[in-house]
């Protein structure tokens, strides 16, 4: 690797290991990083790499949600589990978007599951994501989920997972009013899981 590319990985390595605060949803970029599609494609080049799966990726976000959780003086843990569209409809040169809803409303769809502090409610790592493309789905699970998995579908797998962890905390999971499901409601407590769903008072 010529010096001009480790100095691109280097700075790319240093601006990913501050963020402008706890909620920041990016890095805290350089002075002198003018464009951003020239430090996304440093990232896709680091990352692009068959060698390392998304499991391994995410990895040291978990290691550290665990060394937040030792630090923490709740009994419990919240994961907040939700899903996001990204949308591009209006981004033509993206062969695998995935349609969501009707035939103009495209892109990806996301899952996250987020560690909170349950005693302070601080965002402590995100723990789990799938990415779904049109035809693909990109996840940090160890047994991923069907592409077209429903979403709730997704919850209990994530939950049997989290507890191989290592959290050393009681789990709750955090849905909402998309979780008001009854016989899902009744399969996750009937496994032991605790979990908080918004729900409608006929529930």
């Amino acid at each position: 690797m010529d010096r001009r590319v480790q100095r691109r990985y280097a700075m790319m390595v240093q601006q990913h290991m501050k963020s402008s605060n706890r909620n920041a949803a990016g890095p805290l970029l350089l002075a002198g990083e003018s464009l951003a599609a020239s430090a996304t494609q440093a990232a896709w080049r680091f990352l692009n790499n068959p060698n390392v799966s998304l499991t391994d990726l995410v990895e040291p976000l978990r290691q550290a949600g665990r060394d937040a959780c030792r630090q923490s003086e709740s009994e419990y843990v919240l994961l907040a589990h939700d899903w996001c569209k990204i949308d591009y409809k209006n981004h033509s040169s993206k062969p695998d978007l995935r349609q969501i809803t009707h035939e103009t409303d495209v892109g990806y769809d996301m899952t996250s599951a987020l560690l909170v502090d349950a005693g302070n409610g601080h965002p402590l790592a995100p723990m789990q994501m799938h990415l779904k493309t049109a035809d693909t789905l990109y996840s940090t699970a160890t047994q991923p989920p069907d592409v077209d998995a429903h979403h709730l579908d997704q919850v209990a797998p994530t939950m049997e997972e989290a507890g191989q962890w290592g959290l050393e905390r009681k789990v709750v999971h955090v849905i909402d009013r998309e979780a008001d499901s009854l016989g899902r409601l009744r399969s996750w407590a009937a496994a032991d899981h605790l979990f908080l769903v918004r729900s409608d008072d006929r529930r």
